[in-house]
């Protein structure tokens, strides 16, 4: 598959996760928003009535507090490992994919 292909695959895909996501996420009310949390991790790069997109940086053992997602798309420039807690206090650590999804969540992040 050439390069543009692929590109291509990844704008409509994340074009169409930000369509679900934007029209899933109306009746969401966001209590701990991530970038109001957390400004020195995340940049707003793109927000309309339909989608947010937003640039997330943290460095290895890095932490941020708990905060909420609407349902999400993500893709990873490198490989991570990603540890979380859940708000039952279960605790996750998985070792993600380039692009995955979740639904709404609350949850602090250490990477």
């Amino acid at each position: 598959m050439s390069p543009m292909s692929r590109f291509t695959l990844l704008a409509v895909g994340a074009l169409l996760g930000g369509l679900a996501t934007a029209a899933s996420t109306r009746a969401l009310t966001v209590v701990q928003d991530a970038v109001a949390v957390s400004p020195q991790l995340y940049k707003v790069r793109l927000e309309n009535d339909r989608v947010r997109v937003l640039e997330f940086r943290m460095k290895p053992g890095q932490t941020e507090p708990r905060h909420d997602h609407p349902p999400y798309v993500v893709y990873f420039l490198d490989d991570a490992v990603v540890r979380s807690t859940a708000a039952d206090g279960t605790q996750s650590e998985t070792k993600v994919a380039r692009a995955t999804w979740g639904g709404v969540t609350t949850r602090p992040t250490r990477s």
